[in-house]
């Protein structure tokens, strides 16, 4: 098993990568231990614009080498912050089509707008714990993510349900500022009979709820068959907006009438339980559970 690691977005702690690469290692339950390569500089910080990891130019030509590797192999985004966006334009997907169709990209966050451009293509792409997560994550998210590493399939998440109902689509999304960013860009999601996945962070509820009300007047949440909603994290003097956000949610999205499920255990907490985005599952409002249903 064959893991490329790639800093798409803000630069990562090289101390942090180390020292998740090692519990990685430690913890995996199998005598067959993936075999980790850097594709590129981790933490390498971009001289004029700090937030970013090194160089826009020099980041598509990297994701294009780690996509052209001849292997079937997974490659692991180290970190999200912001910049995924900014190279994209600079591949040419259509191109590496072929070379894709045996990589599995894995991440989450700002990785959100690769995603959304892999599964436009038809492809699938893991969204999990990235490295710079990676220690933070709690054991049951962990070792689903190592059973997927093992055996291609995804756990059965359950949640609340909050309307009633069952479908079977796609999956899409991630993270919700990404994707309300992506409308209008050649990476938006192709919407039509998918079952849309979002979750967020440190957003605030207002900030939220125009969110989910532009994706309701674009027209977006109209052509989805259900929605997931993962964890949607607010700060620990927030707490008033976290007892809001149930009653958010059903004044937003109950009127649209197709199944819903909320506080599912994915996103940027501690719970980060793998989804494979373009793959097909089951949501049943009904039960409040999010059922994969194919298994690679």
């Amino acid at each position: 098993m064959k893991i490329y690691l790639f800093e798409p977005a803000s630069p990562s702690d090289p101390k942090t990568i180390e020292e998740a690469l090692a519990f990685f290692n430690n913890e995996f339950p199998s005598h067959e231990k993936p075999s980790f390569s850097f594709i590129g500089q981790i933490g390498m910080v971009n001289p004029e614009l700090p937030y970013l990891a090194w160089d826009d130019t020099l980041k598509a030509k990297t994701f294009i080498e780690a996509s052209c590797k001849k292997e079937a192999c997974f490659i692991w985004a180290t970190r999200g912050g912001y910049g995924t966006l900014r190279w994209l334009g600079l591949v040419d997907f259509s191109s590496l089509a072929s070379s894709l169709s045996n990589k599995l990209f894995m991440g989450f966050s700002d990785v959100t707008f690769l995603a959304s451009q892999l599964t436009n293509m038809g492809l699938k792409f893991l969204h999990a714990p990235m490295l710079s997560t990676f220690l933070k994550s709690n054991p049951e998210s962990r070792q689903a993510f190592y059973s997927f590493l093992r055996t291609g399939r995804t756990p059965l998440l359950a949640g609340v349900g909050l309307k009633q109902g069952s479908c079977v689509g796609r999956v899409i999304g991630g993270n919700l500022t990404c994707i309300c960013h992506s409308i209008g860009t050649k990476y938006e999601p192709q919407w039509h009979d998918s079952i849309l996945f979002i979750e967020d962070c440190w957003e605030d509820l207002y900030k939220i709820d125009r969110m989910l009300t532009h994706l309701i007047e674009c027209g977006a949440l109209d052509k989805v068959q259900g929605i997931a909603l993962g964890s949607f994290l607010f700060s620990d003097n927030e707490k008033e907006q976290t007892k809001m956000l149930p009653h958010l949610f059903a004044d937003r999205l109950a009127p649209l009438e197709k199944p819903i499920v909320m506080d599912l255990p994915v996103g940027h907490g501690s719970s980060n339980m793998p989804i494979l985005l373009g793959g097909m599952y089951e949501l049943d409002g009904t039960s409040g559970t999010l059922t994969p249903w194919d298994f690679e």
